[in-house]
């Protein structure tokens, strides 16, 4: 669907939420892909993770708290995810749920960008200034402070930084501007920093497709019926020797730390301890009566009596 009014998203988003999760407030790993367009913006992913919910309400089921966690971490984990960890500026920075989850997964917190919210309703906007600094809890990416009010006006933002008497001094650490802009140079960033490795990761797939093709031969609408069977039998060779190869060990692929019994040693295994064990533990004679045996024993040597029954 194509929106034109926020208001309208939320509604939409709101009405997506309840077909994917039911009115029971619980959490889902099917995401609701929401894409804005305007060229006012810049090119940005973002993924809104929920926040933690300690006790279930209502119709939760009772590891809320643990299913939330394991969606986050589904996230989060991933090397090359930007972790944005939102905190309220009034409350205290210790307690932050996203703040202790991003550092089990960066330490070090490299990866790591602080947003601090509310910053209009910190009652001690010195600490909320030194949060910016660095100088109560390090990052690597810092923190940037954003208002974040119901009816958002970025003008009043910025008028509200660059004018309070405590925030004016680190106004180039806030506003949603700012972090919008931050975010796009830290894409920037990371595009450049992992981009050789993708290309050279490219052109080693193509070499291996493009050596394995060569193998194939020549392309077959150029070849006659009779160069397309000799392929089609070179190919049953190949194959007919790699898995020879594989039974009695002399596979070309690494055999050493896989951890697991291969080729001939694998059968050897099914057939001596799988196999063997279950024929052991097998009861023939389980449901079966004297009675029973005997009139299949008779009822199967026809006119002549034998010692075993006839197949």
């Amino acid at each position: 669907h194509r929106f034109l009014c926020f208001d309208e998203i939320r509604r939409e988003i709101a009405t997506e939420t309840e077909r994917l999760c039911g009115r029971q407030k619980a959490v889902s790993s099917t995401p609701i892909v929401l894409r804005v367009t305007s060229p006012k913006l810049i090119t940005l992913t973002l993924v809104d993770l929920p926040g933690i919910a300690r006790v279930p309400l209502g119709d939760q089921p009772e590891d809320i708290e643990q299913q939330i966690r394991q969606l986050i971490f589904d996230h989060i984990a991933k090397p090359n995810c930007l972790i944005l960890a939102v905190a309220a500026a009034n409350a205290d920075l210790a307690t932050a749920d996203s703040l202790a989850l991003a550092r089990e997964v960066d330490p070090k917190g490299e990866r790591t960008l602080g947003v601090l919210t509310k910053t209009d309703l910190a009652s001690a906007a010195s600490e909320a200034a030194q949060v910016l600094e660095g100088k109560i809890y390090p990052l690597a990416l810092g923190f940037v402070a954003v208002m974040c009010k119901e009816c958002f006006d970025q003008e009043v933002e910025e008028q509200f930084f660059s004018q309070h008497p405590v925030y004016k001094a680190v106004a180039h650490h806030c506003t949603v501007r700012h972090l919008a802009k931050q975010l796009n140079r830290i894409l920037l960033e990371k595009i450049c920093e992992v981009l050789p490795g993708i290309r050279t990761q490219a052109q080693r797939m193509c070499h291996e497709v493009e050596s394995e093709l060569q193998g194939y031969g020549e392309a077959l609408h150029r070849q006659t019926a009779g160069e397309k069977g000799a392929l089609l039998l070179s190919l049953f060779a190949k194959f007919a020797g790699r898995f020879d190869d594989t039974v009695e060990g002399r596979s070309a692929a690494p055999l050493e730390g896989t951890g697991q019994l291969l080729g001939r040693a694998r059968i050897d295994f099914l057939f001596r301890d799988v196999f063997a064990k279950t024929i052991r533990a097998y009861d023939s004679f389980a449901g079966l009566s004297d009675d029973d045996i005997r009139t299949a024993i008779r009822n199967a040597t026809g006119p002549r009596a034998k010692l075993f029954i006839p197949e």
